[in-house]
């Protein structure tokens, strides 16, 4: 961005041969305001949830197991289509782990005889942005509350012990 106003300003002084009129250097710097705000803007957002609340969330879970309080579906899959494929099955015991980004959550499972590193889980929870934002639940600076992911998680899966 630095080398850009350089630019700008050496145009400028060119063009002129002299002092750059008071209307066309505010101008210019209106203009390269608003475009690096623009460029800037995207990079701007936090991680949709706080990655020190999906670390102690990730803690938590490995010393737990979770069984599913009914069959769990695609969060995307149409519930009227007849047929829809059963992710984890009412009783299953699974293990969980959240994952984060700007513009999204979600919340996998494994079964709980399995590691994590042999199967990357199903997602059985996905929150994104711009739901959230459309909600007006949370502001996009704030994040997803980590407690509203918990009472997510808790209906649909029951705590089962280690």
């Amino acid at each position: 961005m630095p080398r850009f106003l350089i630019a700008v300003a050496v145009l400028l002084a060119h063009r002129f041969r002299g002092p750059v009129p008071r209307h066309l250097a505010r101008l210019s710097l209106l203009l390269i305001c608003g475009l690096g705000t623009l460029l800037a803007g995207p990079a701007c957002y936090a991680d949709l949830l706080r990655k020190s609340d999906a670390e102690e969330m990730n803690a938590g879970f490995r010393e737990r197991t979770y069984t599913a309080r009914q069959d769990i579906y695609a969060p995307f899959n149409n519930r009227d289509e007849a047929s829809r494929e059963v992710l984890i099955k009412r009783g299953e015991r699974v293990r969980l782990y959240v994952e984060t980004s700007r513009e999204w959550i979600r919340v996998r499972a494994i079964p709980a005889d399995e590691q994590r590193e042999h199967n990357p889980g199903r997602v059985v929870v996905y929150v994104l942005r711009d739901f959230v934002e459309q909600q007006a639940e949370a502001a996009a600076e704030e994040g997803y509350p980590r407690e509203k992911l918990e009472a997510e998680i808790l209906r649909i899966l029951a705590p089962a012990g280690p």
